[in-house]
């Protein structure tokens, strides 16, 4: 017998222990000393913690022998809330130990004392430290096993009794966060573990440094090596799928939200399959600040905590969420968003996230309506962020370019092109000083070069871009204006070969290229330009569609073109149709109007000459 008192004691206590000869009386002896010997763990004596070692090596092999043994587990969990336990000095042995006491002991209850069983482990649960919240949560999945859900738990009242037999309030809401601390804490750890990979060990030994999709290093870690367990394919799964039938019914609305939202997402079908049917009974609130703030850092990822951004599928499913809130479309997160989105390999996630770009531009059009500004013109950011996402939808388009495409998925390939050239109109078109000759020559040669499919798109996101032609530096109008001269040209030239040997596929785009190019050349230059007014008396001629005809013919006209300038240009000040405003137009020179007319007949450009006498006689008179 050992002369240290506390040795001795717990030597006595293994006698016991050994002296127990059936089941029945080691059973009744492990009620008595079980939970005290455990606190012995607490010693700063190595000796004593040496000697309970190996009490507990022997109870372990002895238990693992006869499975008809049940270990005292009410008393070992009352130990472990045992706030003078907490308070003591080394504690953490003793509850490490007294886990994994429990932990072994569940496997022996029946479904009523596991039934039994949960709500004490749920309870108090977030005031525990990490490593004891990582194996208690362990062992409540193991619970979660033989778990038997209430026939009633989808009616009112079952909702109301199964929030009553976990300790929870009646409330389900984010109001009562405080009240329902546990529920929440254990909602948060379930989110991380559907997003969490199979881990194995390595060399025996489990990881601590693994980095996974939407997860730590210190997350992992959390659910394996602090837990003491590793996940293989299934076992994962099947805690999962358990998880997800456990907080079915009953559980806080918008963490629920977020469990079926990413269990939809799974790569197993069961889970899958499972969580989205269950995800489209919610009624979502897509303003909500928690779903929102959470999925667009789970969406991009939280360098400052080192978490991986969420798996392909899973931020696909996310920016899909995301394209349904105004408030994601408001976010300073915006750009970040789109760029991880924009430059993704994933066709999927490509293409909603030019839904979004689309969403977050109308909605930021509509805001900025709201308050009479610009998307950009009230922040540098914004302005930032909108260029960004311009570039990037425009080197998409370039760089998937339509013999990509074949037939089986053309459909879905030109409803993604047309996607992102409305995104990429609504941007240039919303923000002030973006547009420049660069975005216009790529607009203009879509047009000739893209899908008939998408002729309406393009001419539209080039209507849409007029507003900011006054804005341009007179290096870059002069840039426009000798590139509206090429497009006009070859348009000519394509529709005439068009018209004498109906060889040109896509003439109504050069049709259209025509009256784009006369309405750019309308509201970007003044009317005493006289190159510009030659622009329209060449689309004049027969060969014209009447709809560029009469666009010209605006042009050539100082009320009309006042009054397209004035709906074009807030700040011009449009004429009336009286003789007195009319005599006060500046029309081009009488010299500088014939040389122009001049040099462009030696040019062999087609011109309608009886228009262009008419208004060179106009200029004349205005001498």
């Amino acid at each position: 017998m050992s002369k240290n008192p506390e040795v001795a004691l717990i030597e006595k206590v293994e006698l016991r222990l050994a002296l127990a000869n059936t089941d029945e009386k080691f059973e009744s002896s492990l009620k008595i000393y079980l939970a005290p010997l455990l606190l012995k763990l607490a010693s700063s004596l190595q000796d004593v913690k040496k000697q309970v070692l190996n009490a507990i090596n022997y109870i372990i092999t002895r238990f693992n022998s006869s499975k008809n043994l049940k270990l005292p587990i009410d008393s070992l969990l009352n130990q472990l809330k045992d706030e003078k336990l907490n308070a003591m000095e080394n504690s953490i042995n003793v509850q490490l130990y007294t886990l994994v006491f429990i932990s072994k002991g569940i496997s022996r209850l029946n479904p009523e004392e596991s039934m039994d069983l949960l709500p004490k482990l749920i309870n108090n649960f977030s005031n525990y430290n990490k490593k004891i919240q990582a194996r208690l949560f362990n062992i409540i999945l193991k619970l979660l096993n033989s778990f038997k859900y209430p026939k009633d738990r989808n009616t009112k009242d079952g909702l109301s009794s199964f929030r009553k037999y976990l300790n929870f309030s009646e409330s389900q809401s984010d109001n009562d966060i405080d009240s329902n601390k546990d529920e929440i804490y254990l909602l948060d750890l379930f989110i991380k573990f559907l997003l969490l990979q199979p881990i194995l060990p390595i060399d025996n030994r489990i990881p601590t440094d693994v980095l996974q999709p939407g997860l730590s290093a210190i997350d992992t870690a959390f659910f394996t090596y602090d837990a003491g367990v590793s996940f293989d394919s299934q076992t994962l799964s099947t805690y999962k799928l358990n998880i997800l039938k456990f907080t079915e019914f009953g559980f806080n609305l918008n963490r629920s939200i977020l469990l079926f939202l990413i269990g939809s997402c799974d790569s197993n079908s069961s889970i899958s399959d499972f969580a989205s049917t269950v995800y489209k009974r919610f009624v979502i609130d897509y303003e909500n600040d928690y779903l929102v703030n959470y999925l667009i850092t789970l969406f991009e990822g939280d360098p400052m905590l080192n978490i991986l951004p969420a798996k392909l599928q899973l931020q696909e499913k996310i920016i899909n969420f995301l394209s349904q809130s105004k408030k994601a479309a408001l976010s300073p997160k915006v750009s970040s968003i789109t760029l991880i989105g924009l430059n993704s390999d994933y066709a999927k996630l490509k293409q909603a996230t030019v839904k979004f770009v689309k969403w977050a531009t109308t909605i930021m059009t509509v805001n900025n309506d709201d308050d009479g500004d610009d998307v950009s013109a009230s922040s540098s950011s914004s302005f930032e962020t909108n260029k960004k996402i311009a570039e990037q939808l425009r080197s998409n388009l370039l760089n998937s370019p339509m013999e990509n495409s074949n037939g089986s998925s053309y459909a879905s390939f030109i409803l993604q092109r047309r996607y992102q050239f409305e995104a990429l109109g609504l941007i240039l078109r919303r923000t002030k000083n973006l547009v420049d000759t660069s975005y216009i020559k790529f607009l203009f040669n879509s047009l000739i070069n893209e899908s008939p499919d998408l002729k309406t798109t393009i001419q539209e996101s080039l209507s849409g871009i007029t507003i900011h032609l006054v804005d341009l530096s007179i290096e870059e109008k002069i840039e426009l204006k000798l590139f509206l001269k090429d497009i006009l040209k070859e348009s000519f030239k394509s529709i005439r070969s068009h018209n004498l040997y109906n060889n040109v596929k896509n003439v109504e785009s050069y049709h259209t290229c025509c009256l784009l190019s006369i309405k750019f050349i309308n509201y970007c230059f003044p009317f005493d330009d006289s190159e510009a007014r030659i622009f329209n008396l060449q689309c004049q001629s027969a060969f014209n569609k009447p709809d560029t005809f009469e666009q010209a013919s605006r042009g050539l006209n100082p009320y009309w073109f006042g009054l397209d300038q004035s709906t074009n240009d807030k700040n011009y000040k449009s004429l009336s149709k009286s003789n007195e405003d009319a005599s006060k137009v500046k029309f081009p020179s009488f010299n500088g109007m014939t040389e122009t007319l001049n040099n462009n007949l030696k040019d062999n450009v087609e011109i309608n000459i009886k228009s262009s006498i008419e208004f060179v006689m106009q200029c004349l008179r205005k001498v």
